[in-house]
């Protein structure tokens, strides 16, 4: 979701895994955190305007860079 207004930081964003092996981490430069079921969302609130690299790594390693603006 996009900030409501420039200057403020109320955007946001939903991961959802629906495949791989978990538990899965993921971090981005605002901090990090875990999905432990497929196809159960996760939301990061409090983001400002921009683009975010959210890496995702699941439970054998293997790891994809999402961007999200």
């Amino acid at each position: 979701t996009n900030p409501a207004c420039t200057g403020v930081n109320n955007g946001s964003f939903t991961l959802t895994a629906t495949a791989g092996a978990v538990p899965m981490t993921y971090a981005w430069p605002g901090g990090s955190g875990n999905l432990t079921a497929l196809n159960v969302p996760v939301t990061e609130t409090g983001l400002g305007a921009g683009t975010y690299a959210i890496t995702l790594t699941d439970a054998n390693g293997l790891s994809t860079v999402l961007s999200v603006t």
